[in-house]
């Protein structure tokens, strides 16, 4: 491809729209935890499919007898792109960097196509369920990655744990295993994912929610035209909350004063700060400590040399506040955009 990918899969730049899904399906078919994970990849990969051809349906033949010639193109042909499967996903790469459209839908009141109309300029051109189609190919890829990469880590760890490529002949060994006595492999490969069984549940409660965010766009966008604008807004917000939207469409909730600079600066930084030097994204716990010991506090030293008219006192927000505290407490990171941001520095 001539334009760079947002998304990477397994160290590779990935194209919702124009990779070839058969054989992706192919390859991760050869994972050996393929099968525990299947139901989430093989549903990820379809609806990419189905949307795909919902983008891109042609006109049934009737249409185009009856209209004129053009009528024979794919849907988004009809709207001036000369190469619409690549300046479409060049799109869907740009709503994807954009950290804000969340925020806009349930802090602001935004329909989800207003939404990214606000932070995507020059697409008055492309209707507006299409831009929810783009908007659920990144929910399905986002749930596809978050499965491939957790099962290629455990294996990847356990090939690292025996020494490979390091111990002569230990890879070698481990793939003999894997290949002609999957059930000791098997074992093996267990004992390492029970030590971090709960992140494996998190993971996999977690692309769950995004193939089910992303199903659920489909759906939405499949019946868009049909919709008013209160109906629009109102089916917006179900599908980017998951019950706990406790924000009002006049600006969200609010936040206490001593905290104000420090949402203002996470704000003026974001999505920057959520990167390390490698452009790789820091793991949420990691930055809610940085923000917390390193970040926060050299910009409350900086501030504390200005003049604060207001007298307020400068506190630092805690961990639960930024990082969450249960289900019904998402904290700040998340509100910002947090889980919607790349893997990669975009």
């Amino acid at each position: 491809m001539n334009y760079p990918s947002s998304m990477r899969l397994l160290g590779s730049p990935f194209y919702p729209l124009t990779h070839d899904l058969d054989d992706l399906d192919e390859y991760l078919v050869g994972f050996f935890l393929y099968e525990d994970y299947s139901y989430i990849i093989e549903q990820s990969l379809n609806l990419l499919k189905n949307i795909n051809e919902e983008i891109f349906r042609s006109v049934d033949s009737e249409d185009t007898e009856s209209n004129s010639n053009d009528s024979s193109n794919s849907k988004v042909e009809l709207y001036g792109l000369e190469c619409p499967e690549y300046e479409l996903e060049k799109l869907l790469f740009t709503i994807h960097r954009k950290s804000n459209i969340r925020h806009l839908v349930e802090a602001r009141g935004y329909p989800i196509h207003s939404a990214i109309r606000n932070q995507v300029d020059d697409i008055s051109n492309i209707p507006d369920d299409i831009l929810i189609y783009l908007f659920a190919a990144i929910k399905a890829s986002q749930a596809l990655t978050e499965a491939v990469e957790w099962m290629f880590s455990v294996e990847n760890g356990l090939f690292e744990r025996q020494g490979a490529g390091i111990i002569e002949g230990a890879g070698e060994m481990l793939n003999d295993t894997r290949e002609n006595f999957p059930d000791v492999y098997s074992t093996i490969i267990n004992e390492v994912r029970s030590e971090n069984l709960k992140e494996e549940i998190s993971t996999a409660l977690y692309a769950s929610k995004l193939l089910d965010e992303a199903q659920r766009a489909r759906l939405l966008a499949s019946v868009y035209p049909s919709l008013g604008d209160a109906k629009r807004l109102k089916e917006s917000i179900k599908l980017i909350d998951e019950k706990n939207i406790k924000r009002s469409a006049k600006g969200g909730s609010q936040f206490r004063k001593e905290y104000k600079w420090a949402r203002e600066y996470i704000k003026s930084n974001w999505p920057e700060i959520a990167y390390d030097d490698s452009q790789m994204k820091i793991p949420k716990s990691k930055l809610v400590k940085k923000l917390i010991n390193e970040l926060l506090p050299k910009e409350r030293d900086r501030l504390s040399q200005l003049l604060d008219p207001e007298g307020i006192s400068r506190h630092i927000p805690g961990e639960k506040a930024l990082g969450g505290n249960g289900p019904g407490k998402p904290g700040w990171l998340v509100k910002f955009g947090y889980n919607d941001l790349p893997l990669y520095f975009p």
